[in-house]
């Protein structure tokens, strides 16, 4: 009866209906492929077979390490992912990451991220973007943008309907890509200058790009250490130790 039974989420709710992709995919990468040659029982039994798959103290900590265990109780297991997390940013202005004629200093701002787990909009992503002439709210599906200077007029909000788009992350997988491809052909054909192509296409630097992943793990410092981690300091001693190796 557990609402979190991976046997429940994944066989009875998503493979039992003729779903094979994100996330019964993740557990079987080649389920498809699998239902296809051997019927649909048989793709079962594996994912069955894959999702029973469990260790105890004796099994060598390498065992464990090399695969994923979706089908282990995350109530008794020794999994220690958040299922609740909430990250703060605050920055006076960005001039010392990136400053050029296309990716131009901008100014002072603070964000509030909040990853859950238990919600109804699973794997979706919602925020509201406040600005001095207005706000801009978006979930997967919308985008609403409403201006100050419409102020108690609800109704002159403007709504986008962005076009759905298979593949993951709400096809933002493949959008990546496709900016990145236009970027490096741009290059290539001489159309543009790389940091030109990538503003134009892929809308950050690959410096940006490396960092907006690196600040997952300051996050993580600031939070195994309780305290709060200076960005500037804590990139260039990154900086610095990569470049030492």
């Amino acid at each position: 009866n557990c609402n979190w039974s991976a046997k429940k989420m994944y066989i009875e709710k998503l493979y039992d209906h003729g779903h094979r992709e994100f996330p019964v995919r993740v557990v079987v990468p080649d389920i498809e492929e699998i239902t296809a040659k051997a019927g649909t029982e048989y793709g079962r039994e594996v994912l069955t077979q894959i999702l029973s798959s469990d260790y105890d103290a004796s099994t060598p900590r390498a065992t464990i390490e090399s695969k994923q265990w979706y089908g282990r109780c995350v109530w008794e297991s020794d999994n220690d992912v958040l299922d609740d997390q909430i990250v703060t940013l605050t920055w006076d202005d960005d001039s010392r990451s990136v400053s050029s004629k296309e990716f131009p200093d901008r100014g002072p701002k603070t964000a509030v991220f909040h990853m859950v787990a238990f919600t109804e909009a699973q794997c979706e992503r919602r925020g509201k973007i406040s600005g001095t002439h207005g706000e801009i709210q978006y979930d997967s599906k919308e985008i609403r943008v409403y201006k100050f200077d419409k102020f108690l007029q609800p109704e002159a909000a403007e709504v986008f309907t962005p076009p759905k788009a298979a593949g993951g992350h709400g096809g933002g997988d493949g959008g990546l890509m496709n900016g990145f491809s236009k970027a490096v052909e741009a290059v290539i054909n001489n159309e543009l200058s790389v940091e030109q192509a990538q503003a134009k296409y892929v809308r950050c630097t690959l410096k940006e790009a490396f960092m907006s992943h690196a600040m997952v793990f300051a996050a993580e410092e600031a939070r195994l250490g309780r305290k709060i981690v200076d960005w500037q300091d804590w990139w260039a001693k990154l900086e610095q130790r990569l470049l030492s190796q």
